[in-house]
């Protein structure tokens, strides 16, 4: 039976152990944009990689084993490489988590990389160079550590060239994001009193209490009035712990966008209120240069009223500071475990023994968020004593076959 787990931006699922002793196939899919994956895109890759993975695990006896998923992650300046989940499968090939011999399966150079070619070029061949061989869908195309002969010097060349159009392609859109979103805040700024205000969402969304749909900044027929109770509350003294509890008894969570969050209230949504939005303002930074858009916003409170309640909500509501430990767990401190319930990724809590003081747990965070999982915790040694006893024992087998 092959073993097949999918693990998503920033999440990582329980990993079934390969034991059919053949090469293993992972497969890769991203998309850049929100609206892509409203769309058809992910559908789109999810079925047309599903299928290649079949016909490629047939043609080179593979077992199909993982799935890396970056939702919503551009690749023109590396962000799925510095903290997606193709950032994982790098982490884990350079550790030697996944053996050298392993296919790498992706729709087509572009989903890897959008970087300069140079950089693309360094970090496709450092896959190569760690043993991973890596087959493009589109073409057919396979690419892996070989003799340098013409044939791969082609090949070589072939995906430079490659790495530089999708280069150049994200360059010119983010060219034209950037000009659009330019020339929106010179017409808000050139805007008289009362003319409707343009939304200006090339570069990130707008607050979750007001709706752009029309093309244009609106408060939102259901969530402004929640925010504007959730300001009241504030200002009659409720704490965000009391504010959050109210908002999960008596509304629907707000469903924004493709956020694994939708539907859920949660602590974010009572302490990051508190910002100049809530009167209007919105702060844009384009090439460095940052323009302030007074009036964006329906304004909720006025900017006398906001001054006035930060000064009374002052640090209440937020949590402490936590006294410093020296200790990093050796799963959550490298930030690869999360709960198999709720997803949500897991921290370190101090322990129940009173006779161990010094032990640890790992705790669901979704505790901290308030939200609801009932599978909050367990005790941290014994699962660092299951994984570290796996690895002696791949260890010694390495030696043994070595």
């Amino acid at each position: 039976m092959s073993a097949h787990v999918t693990i998503l931006r920033n999440t990582v699922l329980p990993v079934k152990f390969n034991t059919m002793n053949r090469p293993r196939l992972y497969s890769y899919i991203r998309y850049s944009s929100e609206r892509q994956g409203k769309g058809s895109s992910i559908e789109r890759q999810k079925s047309y990689i599903a299928e290649m993975a079949k016909q490629i695990a047939t043609e080179y006896d593979l077992e199909i084993f993982e799935e890396y998923q970056d939702l919503g992650v551009s690749a023109y300046k590396g962000k799925n490489v510095q903290e997606g989940a193709l950032s994982d499968f790098i982490d884990q090939v350079e550790s030697d988590l996944i053996p050298k011999g392993s296919f790498l399966l992706i729709e087509s150079l572009d989903r890897f990389s959008r970087q300069n070619a140079m950089q693309a070029v360094n970090l496709f061949t450092s896959l190569l160079l760690n043993g991973i061989t890596v087959i493009t869908g589109i073409d057919k195309q396979v690419y892996r550590q070989t003799e340098v002969n013409t044939e791969t010097l082609q090949q070589l060349m072939f995906s430079v060239m490659l790495f530089s159009r999708a280069n150049e392609e994200s360059s010119t859109k983010s060219h034209r994001t950037i000009a659009s979103a330019l020339s929106k805040i010179r017409r808000h700024q050139e805007r008289k009193p009362g003319d409707p205000v343009v939304a200006i969402k090339e570069l990130g969304s707008d607050k979750w209490w007001t709706d752009s749909s029309t093309g244009y900044v609106n408060p939102h027929p259901v969530l402004f009035p929640i925010a504007k109770k959730i300001i009241q509350l504030k200002q009659d003294g409720w704490s965000n712990r009391m504010i959050l509890q109210h908002l999960k008894n008596n509304y629907d969570g707000p469903v924004i966008g493709n956020k694994k969050s939708k539907g859920i209230w949660n602590m974010q949504h009572c302490s990051r209120i508190l910002e100049p939005a809530i009167y209007g303002r919105k702060v844009i930074t384009v090439n460095n240069a940052e323009y302030v858009l007074d009036d964006y916003y329906p304004a909720i409170i006025s900017k006398d009223e906001y001054e006035a309640l930060k000064l009374q909500v002052g640090n209440k509501g937020f949590a402490p500071n936590r006294e410093s430990n020296p200790e990093i767990p050796l799963l959550s401190g490298i930030g690869i475990l999360h709960c198999a319930h709720c997803s949500c990724y897991m921290v370190k809590a101090k322990s129940t023994l009173k006779n161990h003081p010094h032990a640890y747990r790992y705790q669901c965070a979704s505790r901290d968020l308030h939200q609801d999982c009932n599978k909050w915790g367990f005790r941290a040694s014994t699962l660092e004593r299951t994984i570290l006893q796996l690895r002696k024992v791949r260890i010694s087998g390495e030696i043994l076959l070595g």
